[in-house]
């Protein structure tokens, strides 16, 4: 493949790129989602929040017509027949029309799977996903086969002559599905004028006349960056605005993930964590592994992918050392990109682990791995609709081994090394927390001051020893300050009795202090996750 860059000012090679072609009808059917139109930023949205696509660079001033279904488009005389028309011009197969957009001359289709590997594409930009995608031509001597690569966007343009119309088709990865926009730049004909649909935007110009070609490479120019927006918007999905988004709402469709990827229902999992993440300013470091996990089970692999570089991403100095075992994520393993995120990974470890103690890392690491793979086993089993009563209280003594086996070790590695430092161990260390808080009262008390102080050093998350104190007091008989222990009725809702706390006035502002959310909130995400079985 040979390509070219250019600058938005080199559009006179428009002319090299408008190819005329015999059109067929070709008939179609839509995908029916329903819309909701996003004025702000000049974009719809299905209300499953599966895709959410351009329309316009700009603010619009009033919801467009959006036809997404058959029934729709049967109110216009003759507009079945000219989409089919526009979509015959193309030599790709369409799986079903996402929604048409006749003012903004735009048509949203899913493409079926490998239909268009051969057909070449007039450019290409990539990387999509970059701050600062680039477009470049292809030479018409390359005869090479093409398939769209998943960090690229292909454009083609024709010039229909007959319709007096130009159309732009550009081609990119939307999660798992291939979409194809297809920008319709219309003269405004007799032919046009009897579908009585809205007129549009380029329809007071002949769009085949040479006098309006700079008119016409601007109108191609602008659809570029629309397609980038739907383009992107599949790669990570899409911030909600920030009056609408919620910790509240965030956790509870987390504790729904959480739930679905329990019952092995992977795709179910995906599609709450993708709904988490339009709460933008809420989401974790983590909740994004765990998507990416959920994400590979069912067999989303881009969308995988984009989760694991969008944790890379939002925090520099992070890695896994389970990457290349997790079981989750084999199904990732033969695609190029994990084997760059690998090498990425690994080099940040290589810096970072410098001068840790190894040995003792690994020992953390797994203490911390058995106490979180028995309490998983055991709330599986308590998940399931057919209970085996015999499993569970076999599970159950089982933790109870394994929480007094980790405890002696993690005693015994106190003693020795006191609160290792994240310079000599990283994360590991959160280990210590995790065993003690699922120990005896005792315990708990003796190891408040190390928590304390492992927070005056920013060693240790201050909610964490927040939660610590507060069933210490609960346990002795004493008032709770922050309100995070509570009680389950039968019917599996969870309460914080008022008697319980120390200031119900003061109890948001303490809370705050330590970085939890609001009371009342913290109930609401509870409640949530019972509801969902996490």
């Amino acid at each position: 493949m040979a390509m070219f860059k250019f600058g938005t000012n080199f559009l006179v090679l428009l002319v090299v790129i408008l190819l005329g072609s015999c059109s067929t009808a070709k008939e179609f059917e839509f995908a029916c989602h329903e819309w909701d139109v996003d004025l702000y930023h000049g974009t719809v949205m299905s209300r499953d929040s599966a895709y959410r696509l351009g329309l316009s660079a700009n603010h619009l001033m009033s919801p467009p017509t959006i036809i997404s279904s058959k029934m729709q488009i049967n109110k216009y005389n003759g507009a079945d027949k000219y989409l089919s028309h526009i979509l015959g011009e193309f030599p790709v197969a369409i799986d079903s029309v996402l929604c048409y957009i006749p003012e903004f001359g735009i048509v949203h289709t899913i493409l079926a799977k490998d239909s268009s590997i051969s057909f070449k594409p007039k450019s290409v930009t990539s990387p999509i996903g970059s701050r600062n995608p680039y477009t470049a031509w292809v030479r018409d001597d390359d005869e090479e086969e093409w398939k769209r690569q998943h960090d690229e966007m292909y454009s083609n343009t024709l010039l229909v002559k007959k319709h007096k119309q130009i159309l732009v088709l550009d081609r990119y990865s939307y999660g798992e599905d291939e979409i194809g926009t297809i920008y319709v730049i219309q003269t405004q004909t007799k032919g046009y004028t009897k579908t009585r649909l809205p007129e549009n935007f380029c329809g007071l110009h002949d769009v085949t006349k040479p006098e309006n070609l700079e008119i016409v490479a601007n109108w191609i120019d602008g659809h570029r960056r629309l397609s980038l927006i739907g383009a992107r918007s599949g790669l990570f999905p899409m911030a909600l605005p920030d009056s609408l988004q919620s910790g509240a709402v965030y956790q509870s469709l987390i504790g729904k993930a959480d739930s679905c990827y329990m019952a092995q229902d992977y795709a179910g999992a995906s599609n709450y964590f993708s709904r988490a993440f339009r709460h933008a300013r809420h989401i974790q470091g983590h909740h994004l592994y765990n998507a990416a996990c959920a994400a590979s089970l069912a067999k989303r692999t881009n969308t995988a992918l984009n989760y694991l570089y969008r944790r890379a991403d939002s925090d520099p100095s992070w890695y896994s050392d389970n990457l290349t075992t997790d079981k989750d994520l084999f199904a990732l393993h033969g695609d190029p990109r994990w084997s760059c995120l690998v090498k990425i990974l690994w080099e940040r470890k290589s810096v970072v682990e410098k001068d840790y103690d190894l040995e003792l890392k690994a020992q953390l690491e797994q203490i911390a791995k058995s106490d979180q793979a028995i309490r998983y086993e055991y709330l599986a089993a308590l998940n399931i609709q057919q209970k085996d009563s015999v499993t569970i209280d076999s599970l159950a003594t089982r933790m109870r081994s394994i929480d007094k086996s980790n405890l002696y070790r993690i005693n015994a590695i106190v003693k020795k090394y006191g609160w290792p430092s994240r310079k000599v161990v990283g994360d590991a260390n959160q280990a210590i927390w995790l065993v003690v808080q699922h120990s005896d009262l005792a315990t708990i008390k003796r190891y408040l001051p190390i928590f304390r102080k492992a927070v005056e050093l920013g060693e240790l998350r201050p909610d964490f020893v927040a939660m610590m104190e507060d069933r210490c007091n609960i346990w002795s008989g004493n008032k709770q300050k922050y309100g995070t222990q509570g009680e389950t009725d039968a019917n599996g809702k969870f309460t914080v009795r008022l008697e319980t706390l120390l200031d119900f006035g003061k109890v948001d502002q303490w809370r705050k202090e330590v970085g939890l959310p609001p009371l009342e909130e913290y109930i609401m995400q509870m409640n949530s996750a019972a509801r969902s079985g996490s």
